[in-house]
């Protein structure tokens, strides 16, 4: 039901032309809204995002892109027309902070363009409340501190007042809602929530987060009065429901006083339990229904549920408990929904003509602008008039033909876009000229919805079946992708189903791995495509084009599924595809499909067989597939064939082996494969016998760069771009698979602020440490080069059993790259894809952390990295720390184990590596952890809190204006150099 219902916004496609298509529609579209407000919020929208895409595909910045000038145009002659009007310089205001915004360096948050285009209609009517609307903009982007600044600057009066009061509690109010206000800051850092004063929006806007920032939220409720403290005990019950259960939302709504919070919480918590796939858990929570109307919704929604299971004989049944007639709109919409999940069309449509016409159009009072929880019921208006929408919607797709007007007339389209719910769901479930789906976070493609036009209607698909006659691909694939629950079954018994390299088989599990079935189905679709993969490489040739057809749809099943092991059974067919020589009909979807699940994996393949990539000249080829997935710097896969070519000229048969020993030696040696950089020099005037003896020899280049001192090593990679170029390039980086890679621009401009924001080294924190540390002076003054200071720490410490897992010491100068992206590996406010690391937002940006924490030679970090048989290693964490100073001796700090999976017995593992291997060399005995926000986890038995412990804090740095540092950004503290008093969620051991 789902692909008949929605159809996504093409902007995700790879296809500019089609990306344009479609705006263009979308701008003709939106030309017919009638307000003026409202065709403005669409404009704005289409402005921003087509502005994305020309920087995306443009490149550079500076170049203005034709058509996002078109929609800003069209911006400023709507606002022209107005001029004269009350609207016309607030409209005016709001085009000329667009343009800014859309031409500044960073493109705006998507965040920040929402609000823009929400509050549209406010900038229309009101110059003084598109001036306090530019406060909520600044707010959302981050910027609270220029926000403040820029309102004390106002003179005194009313909108001073305002500005003053917005920025303290961060909400914005709207008049003629009945949601009379929403939240309107940042919490990327959910610690900002902090500096805003307690409301409604805030702790909503924090239980939608969800993960640290709930104990913050609770925190605010008891500060929270009135109808809203108790709508906020509402929220609290439906976030907690994952953790507590049924019996805890229970008790958490016996604290609710309000019945109308009561009731929403109730509600709430079994859309929850619905949205967890826990019917048991709804049915323990509908033994509690406070009276007939809500039983009803709560039946509906069950049935709902049951229906997109596929489940409608139960979803019938369901509907039938409803007793309370004010449901009677919502039962026929579901009622029609059931039909045409059937193949009823035209008992569905003469449902939904019967419906009164205003259904269409909520009132004002019903739009929603807060962010909702998972399961959390909407207002029944907005509810009512997006089911009614998308029904109508799918009716035109079933029925087909140009006659459109009575399901779909112009007029309430236009009165739709004035409410921002309904505006969202006709703009990304109903657009014009999209050809790609989306099925439960699963993408069909043009290839599936060729098969589903191909196919005849799901009713004639199911008489096939009865009739035994031939079943098509596309009619198999249209049964499995919108068929019953009860076709697996059936289709299991049928004969025509039995055959394991057949199209038909493999075309219905295809389209099963597109619906919410897959779960249920998951070990028999990937067993069934292990054999059939497994089958088709060890036969001699692929057969004829119905085996073909059918291995890429299972390949295409397996990447549908997704996972760890349907990557491990894409990586062992690849293999063995590779070493067979088997048809390139399968080698092809086979790697494409496993670039695109896993790209780390691809590249064990691609490096371990690069010789036959390089002897059937697709060497080129594969390393694109992996480059597409932005795992390989840019031109990595045009290097790879300009080696190839130029090598072959040289020792002609022999330059696929010779290149496969070079890959394969480099990415053992550094640790991950050779880069376009590295390739360009491969073939020098001394060309040596072998791969691995060039390999030698740059690496013997390589460490020429790492003499001197860190100040004459960052003047030189200042001073030497082609230097810093290669150090990139020969020094591992691997900061993990969902980590873009850094442009030659972004590094230089790494050094650039390496020498102009940071501060020189201090010596009196180092000479201090000395004093304390009696016997380790070799141990110092490692520390001061950038070195390991203890020797075993040199070489990765192996973590568990299977020594897959390993902890590095990274070194300064030679894991340089790494060092300044340890925290791209996980999400926290230090990687660098984080709104607090550019280094506008803040005088103490997370990127001046990362760059003071490489500067300071009494900071450290520990990468945990995972080193897969290759030799292609990937980061799946880190911890970094300091030193410090207790009354009863020196102290290490450690700022928290920031993970992928924070396993417990990892997590052991590491801080005892730390203690082997970093703490009682050097007769350290006081270990401070800060295990709290992304570094939260268990810790080894002997690790307290110890509240209010004093420990001298050291950094050995100064400010860039020689003024001692004292001001720190991380877990442990806010200060360094002085005394730092323990606060909770800082964990303290003394080792024996």
């Amino acid at each position: 039901m789902d692909s008949a219902y929605g159809a996504s916004n093409p902007f995700a496609t790879d296809s500019m032309a089609r990306v344009l298509v479609f705006v263009r529609q979308m701008v003709s579209v939106s030309a017919e809204i009638r307000r003026p407000a409202v065709r403005a919020a669409a404009w704005i929208h289409l402005a921003a995002a087509v502005r994305a895409l020309e920087r995306r595909y443009l490149g550079s910045v500076a170049r203005e892109g034709e058509l996002s000038g078109e929609i800003l145009s069209s911006l400023r002659a709507l606002v022209g027309r107005r001029e004269g009007c009350e609207a016309g310089p607030a409209g005016a205001l709001l085009v000329t902070y667009l343009e800014e915004r859309l031409a500044a360096e960073e493109m705006p948050r998507p965040r920040a363009i929402a609000r823009i285009a929400e509050r549209a209609e406010g900038l229309f009517g009101s110059v003084e409340f598109a001036r306090l609307h530019r406060f909520s903009v600044e707010l959302s982007s981050g910027r609270r501190r220029e926000a403040l600044e820029r309102a004390r600057a106002l003179p005194k009066g009313a909108l001073r007042e305002r500005a003053l009061a917005r920025i303290e509690d961060g909400i914005e109010h709207h008049p003629g809602r009945e949601r009379a206000c929403s939240f309107v800051g940042n919490l990327d850092s959910v610690e900002e929530a902090r500096v805003y004063r307690p409301s409604l929006p805030l702790v909503r806007e924090l239980f939608v987060i969800g993960g640290d920032a709930l104990p913050i939220a609770e925190e605010m409720l008891p500060r929270i009065d009135g109808s809203a403290g108790q709508e906020a005990r509402a929220l609290l019950a439906i976030a907690r429901y994952p953790e507590r259960g049924p019996a805890g939302v229970v008790d958490l709504l016996r604290a609710v006083r309000h019945r109308n919070a009561w009731n929403h919480g109730w509600l709430g918590a079994i859309g929850a339990a619905l949205f967890a796939e826990r019917l048991d858990h709804a049915e323990t929570l509908l033994a509690h229904a406070p009276g007939r109307y809500l039983r009803g919704r709560a039946e509906l929604a069950i049935a709902a549920f049951l229906a997109e299971r596929g489940e409608r004989l139960a979803a019938r049944r369901r509907i039938q408990r409803v007793e309370d007639r004010s449901l009677g709109h919502a039962l026929q919409l579901l009622l029609a929904r059931l039909d045409l999940d059937a193949g009823l069309a035209r008992r569905a449509e003469k449902r939904v003509l019967a419906l009164p016409m205003t259904l269409l159009c909520p009132p004002r009072r019903a739009a929603q602008h807060e962010p909702r929880l998972a399961g959390e019921p909407a207002p029944m208006e907005t509810m009512l008039a997006r089911e009614a929408w998308l029904l109508r919607h799918a009716l035109v797709r079933a029925r087909g033909g140009d006659d459109h007007g009575g399901l779909l007339p112009g007029a309430l389209v236009a009165r739709a876009f004035e409410d921002a719910s309904l505006r969202r769901a006709l703009f990304h479930r109903i657009n014009p000229g999209s050809d790609v789906l989306v099925r439960d976070d699963a993408w069909i493609t043009e290839h599936c919805l060729k098969l589903l036009e191909s196919a005849s209607t799901l009713q004639d698909t199911l008489a096939d079946l009865d009739r035994g006659g031939h079943v098509t691909p596309e009619a198999a694939f249209a049964l499995g992708a919108l068929g019953p629950a009860s076709s697996w079954d059936r289709c299991r018994r049928d004969p025509r189903f039995r055959d394991a390299l057949g199209a038909a088989r493999a075309h219905y599990d295809e389209g099963i791995s597109l619906t919410s079935r897959r779960k249920r189905h998951r070990v028999a679709l990937i067993d069934a495509a292990r054999a059939h993969l497994r089958r088709v490489i060890d036969m001699a040739a692929m057969g004829g084009e119905e085996v073909r057809v059918a291995t890429v749809s299972r390949i295409r099943c397996l990447q549908n599924l997704g996972g760890e092991q349907a990557a491990t059974i894409l990586q062992g067919a690849l293999s063995r595809s590779v070493d067979r020589g088997a048809d390139p009909r399968a080698t092809k979807p086979l790697l494409l499909a496993l670039a695109k699940l896993s790209p780390q994996r691809a590249t064990e393949v691609f490096v371990e067989r690069y010789d036959v990539f390089a002897r059937e000249r697709q060497a080129r080829w594969a390393a694109k597939c992996i480059e597409d997935q932005c795992l390989f710097p840019p031109g990595t896969a045009s290097a790879h064939g300009g080696a190839f070519t130029r090598v072959t000229l040289r020792l002609g048969d022999r330059a696929s082996t010779w290149l496969a020993e070079f890959v394969r030696t480099y990415t053992r040696e550094v640790g991950t494969p050779p880069g376009p950089e590295v390739l360009a020099i491969v073939d020098g005037p001394d060309l040596p016998a072998t791969g691995e003896e060039r390999v030698r020899q740059i690496l013997e280049r390589r460490e020429a760069l790492f003499q001197g001192d860190a100040e004459d090593f960052v003047r030189r990679l200042a001073e030497a771009p082609d230097q810093l170029r290669l150090l990139s390039a020969l020094c591992p980086v691997s900061p993990g698979h969902q980590a873009g890679v850094w442009s030659d621009d972004d590094w230089r401009r790494i050094v650039e602020r390496l020498q102009k924001d940071v501060g020189p080294v201090a010596v009196g924190p180092i000479a201090r440490l000395r004093r304390h540390l009696p016997g380790a002076e070799h141990a110092v003054q490692a520390l001061v080069e950038g070195a390991p200071p203890v020797p075993a720490l040199a070489c990765p410490l192996p973590l568990g059993s299977k020594g897959v897992l390993t902890l590095r010491y990274l070194d300064k100068r030679r894991d340089f790259p790494a060092f300044l992206r340890f925290a791209d590996c996980v999400p926290c406010c230090f990687n660098s894809t984080s709104f607090m690391y550019k280094p506008y937002m803040r005088e103490e940006g997370t990127q001046r952390m990362v760059l003071s924490l490489w500067k300071d030679p009494l900071s450290f970090c520990f990468q945990l990295v995972r080193a897969p048989r290759a030799g292609v290693a990937e980061a799946q964490g880190f911890v970094f720390g300091g030193f410090g100073l207790c009354e009863d001796g020196p102290a290490v700090l450690l700022n928290g184990l920031y993970l992928r999976r924070q396993l417990p017995w990892l997590r052991f593992a590491i801080v005892e590596a730390i203690e082997q291997a970093l703490c009682r060399p050097l007769g350290i005995r006081h270990v401070a952890i800060a295990a709290r926000y992304g570094g939260a986890g268990p810790l080894p038995p002997g690790y307290t809190t110890q509240p209010r412990r004093v420990v001298h804090r050291l950094r050995a740095l100064c400010e860039p204006n020689g003024v001692l540092a004292t001001r720190v950004y991380d877990d442990l503290s806010s200060r360094v150099n002085g005394d730092v008093t323990s606060l909770y969620g800082i964990s303290w051991k003394k080792i024996a």
